[in-house]
Formats: structure tokens, C-alpha cells, sequence
């Protein structure tokens, strides 16, 4: 059984504060941004995909050095790392982004499509149901409901983090238009579809440093209560 004894909370606070600011900061400097920041393969896409590439390396990277006296931790992460992975695919559309646009708007930038440029696209959903079910086996392997359990009995659940990231991707649909009919509009200050993706964007990239953020408190807690199964750096 895990040790329950991990509880430091300021990396959670400090990931909620950054959050927060960085959304209400990127609200009021979206319009201002140049109009490409937000594009398909843009850089704050790119940064989406550098960010949750690294956190795939580090879960992979922390499950593949725990050891076999480390089963439970291994058989964990090396079920995360996949997520991760599959999240940089979809980021990059399955690798349409690597094709040529199919269409291109002075505006909102070029435009890819999976369904149209990829030979292979049909083959990707059931990959991913089948990447998916391994992952639920990994899961199943590592008795995570046992981890579940002892990450709340050490108040080290991801809570907050998952918070953020909910907070987080519904601001970016409202940004997209995807809440209700022009709920885009509620950005009243926006006179451009460039500005609404600017902060979809952003909104997202801090979502999905929330998950990290998620990622790295499990991570201190087994480093915390597990010392021989540190990795350095991992997190």
C-alpha cells in the first residue's frame, strides 16, 4: 500500500494562479496579437504540441525508469504516456498539418483536412480504440483504483488541476463558437474572427498546462512517498 503522507498543495496553487492569469491576460491582448499567433500550425498550436509531447516523454520516461520492484508505477505511467501521444496526434490533425493546405484565409489561416489529405485516416480511429483498450488494460494492471484511493486519502487528487483544465477548454469553446449560436460574440471587445482564435488558442494551451500541472502532482506524490523509486527529473 502507498504511503499517505504527501500534501504539499503551492505547486497547485501556483498552477491555478498562472491559469487564471494567463486567461484574463489573453482575453485582453488577443485582438492585439498578430493574426497568425492562433493559426492551424501557428505558434500557439506548436507550443500546444511541444508541451504535451514533453509531458508524454516525461510520464514514459518515469514509467519506463521505475524498475520492476516498481511494477504498479511503471505499469501507471506507460498507460499515461499513450494519452499523451494520441492528444499531440489530434493536435497535429493525424499529420495533415504536414500536407499542403487545402484552402487558405487571410484571416483564420490555412486550413487542413484529415478526411481529405491522409490515405490513412480511416485507420485511425480504430488505432486509437485500440491504443485506448491496452491503456485500460495498463490501468487495470496498475490497480488504480488502489492509487485513486490513496491519492484522497493524501488530499493529492488532481482536483484543482482538472478544475482548471474543464475552465479552461470551455472558454476556448466559447472562443470557437461551439457554446451556443455566436457565442463568440460574448467577447464584445473582438471585431475579428483572428482575435476569437487567438484566444481559443491560449485558452486551450492552458489547459493543457493544467494536465500537466495534474500529471506533475501525482508524480511528486510518488516521489514523495516512494524515495526509492525517484526518477530525476521526470517531472
Amino acid at each position: 500500500m502507498i504511503p499517505l503522507s504527501y500534501t504539499d498543495r503551492t505547486p497547485t496553487y501556483l498552477c491555478a494562479l498562472g491559469a487564471f492569469l494567463v486567461l484574463g491576460l489573453g482575453y485582453a491582448v488577443s485582438p492585439t496579437m498578430p493574426q497568425s499567433a492562433g493559426w492551424e500550425n501557428g505558434p500557439l498550436e506548436n507550443l500546444q504540441v511541444a508541451l504535451l509531447l514533453a509531458a508524454g516523454i516525461a510520464a514514459l520516461r518515469y514509467g519506463m525508469w521505475s524498475g520492476p520492484q516498481h511494477a504498479q508505477q511503471h505499469a501507471f505511467w506507460t498507460a499515461i504516456a499513450p494519452l499523451w501521444f494520441m492528444l499531440v496526434a489530434r493536435e497535429l490533425s493525424w499529420g495533415a498539418v504536414f500536407c499542403t493546405p487545402i484552402a487558405f484565409d487571410g484571416l483564420i489561416g490555412p486550413k487542413f483536412s484529415s478526411t481529405q489529405q491522409l490515405w490513412y485516416r480511416p485507420a485511425v480511429i480504430p488505432v486509437v480504440c485500440v491504443l485506448l483498450l491496452w491503456c485500460s488494460w495498463r490501468f487495470g494492471r496498475a490497480r488504480s483504483l488502489q492509487l485513486f484511493t490513496a491519492l484522497r486519502h493524501a488530499r493529492a487528487l488532481p482536483l484543482v488541476e482538472l478544475g482548471l483544465f474543464s475552465v479552461c477548454m470551455a472558454a476556448s469553446a466559447v472562443a470557437e463558437g461551439h457554446a451556443r449560436p455566436n457565442s463568440a460574440d460574448f467577447f464584445v471587445h473582438w471585431k475579428d474572427r483572428a482575435a476569437a482564435q487567438n484566444f481559443e488558442e491560449l485558452a486551450e494551451l492552458c489547459a493543457f498546462a493544467a494536465l500537466v500541472c495534474a500529471q506533475s502532482r501525482v508524480m511528486r506524490y510518488w516521489r514523495n512517498t516512494s524515495p526509492g523509486a525517484r526518477v530525476s527529473g521526470a517531472a
